[in-house]
């Protein structure tokens, strides 16, 4: 995970330019309702500064009302915003509605009989609006913006569209605002990177093991249920594996936990080997570990918990004092069933395990009974037997 607060400056200024996917897709549903409400609230402006045109201009505000129609456009566009999930159409969208707004603005301030410095100050309203409405899109926005809001009036003056306009008056207004307001959108994008980025963190330790780095039961629970959902609406196998360390009361007794601590985090680390990117190792607690393993029938679960089982008896790890010890594990599988739910899938996993316990240790079971009813016997199946 990318750590804003740590990456070098020319990586940051990347990130504000082009974030990745995932966090163009966060600021952009953190910020899609502020986006689509400022969208929506052009219209009412565009009524009330018509209104002030009235108050200035009667005769001339008749003329400006047809300008001021095509404003309607944005509640429908700002209702579009709150369904749109690509953070370039959100800032297309802005920056065209800006520039339909900027020409209707101009145009009207010149069919007033008033002088067109007293209509400078409408201009100054969209930087208010970009304030509110930029910070949930990429910086290169941000800069389009703020030279779409002098360039459009300025341009359209240059083309003789504005006679009289007031160049140097403008100028002095809107470079500085731009100036402000760019300056403003990097420190506001900047901060609202790091939050996310911080957020993503918490998240991410929350769902960790602080000893082996892999995910814990929260991440774990969530997950199961998510891709049991998966895998009996789309009909595709699924396996889950327990598995605990056998006697390892007696390796804390008599090589200390900070020894135990060790074997703890070397099957953590185990168990990650080998396994595809979809699949999820946690620890459910103890020296207690669980395999969620998609789209993976008996056939592969018996495999991969066969395999996990000789590789952690070949073991061998010493400890302070030079001693050399080997452990080994014990694991039960369980496979979706027509009926399984999370808790009943995860439960004969669990029972597997116990029975493998029972069996004599070192050696992985099968839960065979196929549902969550209660009253119904547990048939394990003896799948493996360990090597004498």
């Amino acid at each position: 995970m990318p750590d804003a607060i740590r990456l070098p400056l020319p990586e940051r200024w990347r990130r504000l330019w082009f974030p990745p996917p995932a966090l163009s897709q966060r600021l952009l549903t953190d910020f899609r309702v502020r986006i689509a409400v400022c969208l929506m609230l052009l219209a009412p402006m565009s009524l009330g500064f018509w209104m002030v045109d009235w108050i200035l201009d009667p005769d001339g505000a008749q003329r400006t009302l047809i300008l001021k129609l095509p404003f309607l456009v944005t509640i429908v566009l700002g209702l579009a915003v709150l369904k749109e999930r690509r953070p370039w159409v959100v800032g297309l969208i802005e920056i065209l509605v800006l520039v339909a707004n900027l020409v209707c603005d101009s145009l009207a301030l010149l069919w007033l009989s008033v002088d067109f410095t007293v209509g400078l100050g409408s201009y100054t309203v969209y930087y208010f609006f970009s304030l509110f409405m930029l910070p949930g899109l990429p910086l290169v926005w941000t800069v389009l913006t703020v030279l779409v809001i002098p360039l459009v009036p300025l341009g359209m003056a240059l083309a003789g569209w504005l006679p009289g306009f007031p160049f140097l008056l403008f100028c002095m207004t809107t470079v500085p605002l731009s100036v402000c307001a760019l300056i403003l959108m990097v420190f506001a994008t900047r901060a609202t990177h790091m939050r996310y980025d911080l957020e993503q963190q918490l998240e991410a330790a929350s769902n960790t093991d602080p000893l082996t780095g892999v995910s814990n039961r929260r991440r774990f629970m969530p997950a199961l249920s998510i891709e049991l959902q998966r895998a009996q609406r789309q009909h595709l196998p699924l396996a889950v594996l327990i598995l605990d360390i056998d006697h390892f009361k007696n390796i804390n007794d008599q090589y200390g936990h900070f020894v135990g601590d060790g074997v703890i985090c070397r099957l953590a680390q185990l168990c990650s080997e080998g396994l595809r990117s979809f699949d999820l190792v946690a620890r459910m607690g103890g020296e207690e570990f669980a395999l969620l393993l998609p789209g993976t029938d008996l056939t592969a679960a018996l495999a991969v918990a066969e395999r996990l089982r000789q590789q952690t008896a070949a073991l061998s790890m010493a400890d302070d004092r030079g001693r050399v010890f080997s452990f080994t594990v014990s694991i039960g599988v369980a496979v979706l069933a027509p009926d399984d739910d999370a808790l009943s899938l995860l439960t004969r996993a669990d029972k597997a395990l116990y029975q493998a316990k029972q069996d004599g240790r070192n050696r992985v079971r099968v839960s065979a009974d196929g549902g969550s009813a209660a009253g119904q016997g547990e048939l394990f199946l003896e799948s493996v037997s360990p090597r004498s």
